[in-house]
């Protein structure tokens, strides 16, 4: 499946077919965020702000599980190692571990020193949990043992970035790298265990308002901009970007690799939705 979302409902099509299969419409307020399960392909979670998050089925088109929260939540992510847990940041700065089929929530204090605007899990290490945030620090958290620590990427020996963290993804081939890009629209890559920036990258024109690793090509990650509609690919061992590819007319809101990965599904900013071949 692939799933993207308006205001007020869920679309769902067929990643073979690429059919509507199904619409969710059963939201009065906005939704703010989505993520699908990693081991049951028929389940999504959706958070929106009426102060609630729901796990949704999809073929059923119909709520399993609903949790209410005292501020309206901004992000939901599923744990991929541990199919039993996702997180949520509220608005309020809080950050929750929950388990749905354990009805168990878990509030951590840890992050809410500056908003939360990104979330996610290390796709190698289930417990650890990163957070980019307002004043562009991550937060690495260790779910198993709840112990945070924080790199400060404001500071001259992070890279001395501004403007927040927009985005972050872990390595895929690494415990302990992670690539974010900031509001300014420089990118830096880091060893969260030594605390230090790896790398930094080339400032990309127009920002970078999300990233992605590429499966299919080691070290490699596109970076997109919602100023325009244009997605750059870049290398770890590289400071420039090696190539673009034209994805629709506007900026591009956000971007996610398919199965195979050579397919982008992409939601630009003026409402398109498509699927891309980045080569």
């Amino acid at each position: 499946w692939s799933a993207w979302c308006s205001n007020l409902a869920i679309y769902v099509a067929d990643l073979q077919t690429q059919q509507l299969r199904h619409i969710i419409a059963g939201y009065a307020l906005p939704i703010t965020c989505m993520d699908w399960s990693p081991d049951k392909p028929n389940l999504l979670v959706c958070a929106w702000t009426d102060k609630t998050v729901s796990v949704w089925d999809v073929e059923t088109e119909s709520t399993l599980y609903t949790l209410s929260l005292d501020s309206p939540p901004i992000l939901v992510q599923w744990c991929r190692g541990d199919p039993e847990k996702i997180a949520i940041a509220s608005e309020n700065g809080t950050v929750r571990l929950w388990q749905p089929v354990a009805s168990n929530s878990l509030v951590s204090r840890d992050f809410n020193f500056s908003k939360v605007a990104v979330l996610r899990w290390n796709v190698k290490i289930a417990c650890l949990l990163a957070a980019g945030h307002a004043d562009c620090s991550i937060t690495i958290y260790n779910s198993a043992s709840q112990s945070p620590h924080r790199i400060k990427c404001a500071d001259s020996k992070y890279g001395g970035h501004t403007d927040g963290v927009v985005d972050l993804q872990w390595d895929p081939l690494s415990d302990n790298y992670l690539i974010a890009a900031f509001g300014s629209g420089l990118m830096g890559l880091f060893d969260t265990d030594k605390q230090v920036q790896v790398r930094a990258f080339d400032k990309s024109p127009g920002g970078c308002r999300c990233l992605e690793w590429l499966p299919t090509s080691p070290g490699s990650f596109v970076a997109a901009s919602d100023k325009h509609g244009s997605v750059r690919q870049w290398n770890v061992s590289q400071n420039a970007p090696e190539k673009s590819f034209k994805v629709g007319n506007s900026g591009v809101h956000s971007l996610r690799m398919l199965p195979g990965g050579d397919r982008a599904l992409v939601a630009n900013v003026d409402g398109q939705v498509g699927v891309y071949h980045l080569k």
